[in-house]
């Protein structure tokens, strides 16, 4: 059962990470200062 529970948690942090990582790539790549912060703060408040 705890092992089951710290799969689940350790998949659900992964793919916070990645999703993360995601948000600031796109807004690197995106090289617009004004749709980069809007991205941050929409993370933050998903968060």
């Amino acid at each position: 059962m705890v092992k089951h529970f710290l799969k689940t948690l350790s998949i659900f942090i992964f793919m916070i990470i990645l999703g993360l990582i995601g948000v600031y790539l796109v807004g690197y790549f995106d090289n617009n200062e004004e749709s980069a912060n809007v991205l941050n703060n929409q993370a933050e408040v998903a968060i």
